[in-house]
């Protein structure tokens, strides 16, 4: 029994349950969107839910794939799959399993979060099997996640999605992905670690660009995030009173940009959001405050 339960721990770990939290984007349509649970939450559920094992698929996938250079990484050399924990046959039938399981919540949403989820595994095996390697690329299949989550999010409440509400998603992702792998590229210049065993994209980037295109893509989000604050007037939100939010994520933006350089555990905290997102209560309690600004702001108004 012992065995067992230690065997499907391994396999629950290979799920990376942490990076599950940026499922919740889906989730968020329902904070944002003037549309009652009724009826809905049913659907989004397994909007969810689909996201959740379709992650958890393209996890495993590009574990299999990345097991070399995994094993030269101070904390990714400890995955199951790198460690040897869990045999590459059975990483792949657990892929296969993830894989039916996400499609068959798909299908018990909507034929339009189906299409978004097929699209999602589509972009990022190419991912995997390619754009991790290509500069610029990389960081775009990235972003395309969270914009599929947050579009999947409102059709699955059979609303129509703002684009400043998309756009901003995919700046902000872009961002994210951007401080990522600045830290990347900043743990292995200090370590002189060698850049082909640890991921071969840092190779065509330097400091000074990343710092460039980060500021952009910031630029990007805040903007787009204050159109679509600004109200139905400009296909927005339901409410120009959402521009009190702005203010609050300046702050999380700021914080975020603070605390990611910081070194722990031999890595620089930016190389993992979610890592952040569990472990800095500046992070959650601005989070907090503007989940729940927007949904009374979205309601009363």
């Amino acid at each position: 029994m012992k065995k067992i339960f230690h065997k499907t721990n391994l396999y629950i770990t290979c799920c990376r349950p942490r990076q599950w939290m940026k499922n919740l984007l889906c989730i968020s349509a329902f904070i944002i969107t003037p549309v009652s649970l009724q009826g809905n939450i049913e659907t989004l559920f397994y909007t969810t839910i689909s996201f959740i094992f379709a992650s958890s698929f393209i996890y495993v996938i590009n574990d299999l794939l990345d097991i070399e250079s995994d094993k030269e990484h101070p904390i990714k050399k400890f995955r199951p799959i790198a460690f040897g924990s869990i045999k590459i046959t059975e990483a792949l039938i657990l892929s296969i399993l993830l894989l039916f399981i996400s499609i068959g919540s798909a299908l018990n949403a909507n034929n339009q979060v189906l299409y978004t989820i097929i699209t999602y595994i589509a972009l990022h095996l190419i991912y995997c099997f390619w754009g991790k390697n290509k500069s610029i690329a990389d960081i775009f299949f990235i972003a395309s996640g969270f914009i599929l989550r947050a579009y999947a999010g409102v059709v699955s409440l059979n609303a129509s999605p703002s684009p400043w509400f998309l756009i901003t998603a995919g700046s902000l992702a872009l961002f994210l992905a951007i401080q990522k792998r600045k830290s990347e590229l900043i743990r292995v210049s200090k370590k002189n670690v060698e850049v082909n065993l640890t991921r071969k994209v840092l190779l065509s980037y330097n400091e000074k660009f990343l710092d460039n295109i980060e500021m952009l893509s910031l630029n990007s989000g805040f903007i787009s995030y204050m159109l679509w604050a600004s109200g139905p007037q400009l296909n927005g939100a339901n409410t120009s009173n959402m521009l009190i939010t702005c203010p609050i994520l300046l702050m999380g933006i700021f914080r975020y940009q603070l605390i990611s350089q910081k070194s722990k555990d031999g890595i620089l905290i930016g190389e993992s959001p979610t890592r952040i997102l569990f472990n800095d209560k500046g992070i959650q309690l601005i989070l907090f405050t503007l989940i729940i600004m927007s949904w009374f702001i979205i309601r009363l108004t």
